[in-house]
């Protein structure tokens, strides 16, 4: 069997419905018709005990299951093989998202598709996008400091994220993405936020549109190549620009460069108005909500962003003492810079002193007292030092410790026998994708 290989090819998530994915076993190397019919499927829904699923090069694997709520949905993970050493296993994050997924679109989407109506018993009000069949909510009218804009779609029509979906994707980095999206965006993959000096948020983590080459604009850039890129984005071409690929307006004129670091021609386009929500402005929001609930893919591109900017906040700090760190502290570190409440000087001085490294307990409680200017951010620490506690409880944080060298996190052995051994969790080994494995531009 030295000449066989093996690896499962489908997508990397899918959405909870009552439908089925086909996953196929892309076998290379000599094999008989009869050697692919006798390949065995196996499926483990969180944990490590694999069940029989089936047999033959393809595995047709039902998405609803009876243990896992519709809400948050449940992360597997499948494999195949020919013998113990001719297997492959792969991750398969199936997300929750409350309602059916929308519909491909068949017409771009047009400021007239968007109308407004006011919320009963409120003076607020409400935008919505019908497309298609599909009639949703882009985000309540929401001022702010003498502007206003969209904030927050309707949170409960999801797709939602949780750690224990995406583990067998991404291990750990999962939990550190959860821990965020609990005090940012309420943990759906279509938050909406067009109402703050940023002028353009989305998603999980609230990706913003306000710096060249990061966030938003590589979730646009990656979304511009879909196919149906014209349907949902009319204002926005992609083009190259010395063999790379660059946002344009619609009449071709670059607004996508590093002569603009903040993207002032791009948002210009997208948000021109400050004090009105203004149709191009709908018309985005319009459409990123709906791709979120159209294609499980792209929010698998969000996890893999959080992931990305997780990791490079944690490398930006090798060699200054968050070597070894527990999960909980990288937590306070990500949420901190991807917020932005504190600097990165800020958070040096909480893993060390004069003396030299300070002990986790010590680090953990100087990060949680950085709340910003005047406090300002009091209320989302707090909430976020809650949901460690009980990510803690739940066996999502307190397992693993960063590794600076590796650039990932490891679940540290005992140094013996009388040691107690780390928490156990309930997600067992994975195989997972590379945190910075995410290629926007």
């Amino acid at each position: 069997m030295a000449d066989k290989t093996i690896s499962i090819d489908g997508p990397d998530a899918a959405f909870f419905t009552t439908d089925s994915v086909t996953l196929k076993a892309n076998c290379g190397g000599t094999w008989t018709a009869a050697e692919k019919q006798a390949l065995a499927w196996s499926v483990a829904r969180g944990g490590d005990e694999f069940e029989p699923a089936g047999q033959g090069p393809e595995l047709r694997l039902p998405l609803a299951n009876k243990a896992a709520k519709a809400k948050w949905g449940y992360g597997c993970r499948v494999r195949v093989g020919l013998s113990p050493a001719v297997q492959a296993t792969r991750g398969l994050a199936v997300i929750g998202i409350g309602t059916t997924p929308y519909t491909a679109l068949t017409v771009a989407i047009a400021p007239g598709d968007i109308t407004t109506r006011p919320l009963e018993k409120s003076k607020r009000v409400r935008s919505i996008a019908t497309l298609g069949t599909a009639k949703f909510s882009i985000g309540l009218h929401q001022t702010y400091q003498g502007r206003l804009g969209l904030g927050m779609a309707d949170s409960d029509q999801g797709p939602h994220y949780s750690a224990r979906t995406f583990w067998p994707l991404f291990g750990p980095w999962a939990a550190l993405v959860e821990a965020t999206t609990r005090v940012e965006g309420s943990q759906t993959f279509a938050a909406v936020n067009t109402y703050d000096d940023a002028r353009i948020t989305f998603g999980l983590v609230q990706f913003g549109a306000h710096y060249y080459d990061a966030n938003l604009i590589l979730l646009l850039r990656r979304w511009l190549a879909r196919a149906d890129a014209g349907y949902y984005f009319p204002n926005l071409r992609l083009k190259k620009v010395d063999g790379k690929d660059r946002i344009h307006d619609a009449n071709g004129n670059l607004i996508d460069t590093a002569s603009d670091p903040r993207n002032k021609a791009l948002l210009d386009l997208l948000n021109p108005v400050s004090n009105a929500i203004d149709d191009a402005e709908a018309v985005l929001m319009a459409a990123l909500v709906h791709l979120a609930r159209h294609d499980p893919q792209t929010c698998v591109d969000q996890v893999r962003l959080a992931i990305r900017n997780f990791s490079s906040y944690l490398k930006d700090l090798k060699g200054k003492e968050i070597d070894g760190r527990p999960d909980y502290i990288a937590v306070l570190v990500c949420d901190i810079r991807n917020q932005g409440r504190a600097s990165k000087a800020d958070i040096e001085k909480c893993l060390r002193d004069a003396t030299g490294r300070l002990s986790d307990a010590r680090a953990y409680r100087a990060l949680l007292a950085l709340k910003g200017k005047n406090n300002a951010f009091a209320a989302r620490v707090e909430h976020l030092a809650k949901a460690i506690q009980r990510m803690r409880e739940q066996g999502l944080l307190g397992v693993y410790r960063y590794d600076e060298t590796a650039g990932d996190f490891v679940q540290p052995k005992p140094p013996g026998p009388a040691v107690a051994a780390a928490p156990a969790t309930t997600h067992g080994p994975h195989t997972r994708q590379a945190p910075g494995d995410f290629h926007g531009n």
